[in-house]
């Protein structure tokens, strides 16, 4: 543990300070969402929380929360476009999740896990294209401009590529 710890000091050690020095409270903001998330799991009505096993949305929350703890680690070491990444999964990941839940309420998660897998296979399942499906959403454009940004990431322009090149 001692080898990896100084390879990690000697590697991103200078990348580790900046973050530090340039976002004191990154950690602290992300540890917030976490405690957002439990405070939503606990707020949940007690009859769907009976059927957490059975919901890919739950399965995605718990997801969430090594994910976050992945993009500390991202963070810490600058690993920008890989956060960027990790956030558009977990977008298109929840917004899957919480599709098939609402539209096969009953099912069983081996069964939710085949319609998930024929969607994918359909391709579409993803993005603006998923988003406008989910019925009773508010905050469709909000989101579908989140994605936009970070799609911006996870599929550079030209000019983009060419700064990282340059």
């Amino acid at each position: 543990m001692q080898y990896f710890e100084n390879h990690i000091k000697n590697a991103y050690g200078k990348i580790i300070d900046i973050t530090e020095s340039d976002f004191p409270d990154a950690f602290h903001k992300i540890d917030s969402i976490l405690d957002d998330i439990r405070k939503s799991i606990r707020g949940i009505d007690s009859r769907v929380f009976s059927k957490r096993n059975d919901l890919l949305f739950a399965i995605r929350l718990v997801e969430c929360f090594r994910i976050y703890n992945w993009i500390k680690v991202c963070l810490s070491c600058g690993s920008y476009q890989s956060i960027f990444r990790e956030l558009r999964f977990m977008l298109d990941g929840v917004a899957q999740a919480y599709y098939i839940d609402l539209n096969h309420i009953d099912a069983s998660l081996v069964s939710k896990l085949e319609v998930y897998k024929a969607l994918g296979e359909m391709g579409g399942f993803i993005g603006r294209s998923l988003f406008d499906r989910i019925k009773g959403f508010q905050d469709k454009k909000k989101l579908n401009t989140l994605y936009k940004e970070l799609s911006r990431f996870v599929h550079p322009s030209v000019e983009e590529s060419r700064m990282w090149i340059e």
